[in-house]
């Protein structure tokens, strides 16, 4: 499994493959390192790329790569790497694969038999395609707010990042469904 994905929802996915005895590779920008980890909770006294423990929950069980994937240099090395991948699992904003000249019609050319999962807030096409979300929208727009709360009252949202977690749970099993 090749783990292009950042924050929660895609590196849950490739987590739970992980626990599933899935070989993950997390591939990660050089130098930042991908956006969770700077996610609280931080344990200060870590060093600083380690310090978030939601991305050591989110990523234990995974080797690491760090590859400026945008960068046309460093697409033979990604291209080696898809050409030995079962799963590719990616977060990006719809469009920004296809702008760095590795969409999906690219990685398959690599690949024919990889499963490509793009877990992305409102999918990779329609009207909301490129909105930007949060788990609180997200939640709102699902309707799993509907059942929590007191009826005379407003909605509430569920506790943790639940839209995250459920996304990649689902993203999980669909990629093992498509494999």
């Amino acid at each position: 499994v090749l783990d292009l994905s950042q924050g929660i929802a895609g590196p849950f996915a490739a987590r739970l493959l992980g626990d599933h005895d899935a070989d993950v590779i997390k591939v990660e920008p050089p130098r930042t390192g991908e956006s969770g980890r700077r996610l609280a909770p931080l344990k200060t006294d870590a060093p600083e790329p380690e310090q978030s423990l939601l991305f050591q929950y989110l990523n234990w069980n995974k080797r690491s790569i760090a590859l400026d994937i945008s960068n046309a240099l460093n697409q033979r090395t990604l291209r080696a790497l898809i050409e030995r991948s079962d799963i590719l699992i990616e977060s990006f904003r719809p469009g920004t694969l296809d702008a760095w000249g590795i969409g999906v019609d690219v990685m398959l050319e690599w690949n024919p038999r990889l499963v490509i999962t793009s877990i992305t807030n409102y999918g990779q096409t329609g009207p909301y395609a490129h909105y930007e979300a949060s788990d609180l929208t997200l939640q709102a727009m699902s309707g799993i707010m509907a059942i929590s709360g007191q009826v005379d009252r407003e909605p509430l949202k569920h506790g943790l990042s639940q839209s995250y977690y459920c996304a990649g749970l689902t993203g999980a099993y669909a990629s093992i469904m498509a494999y």
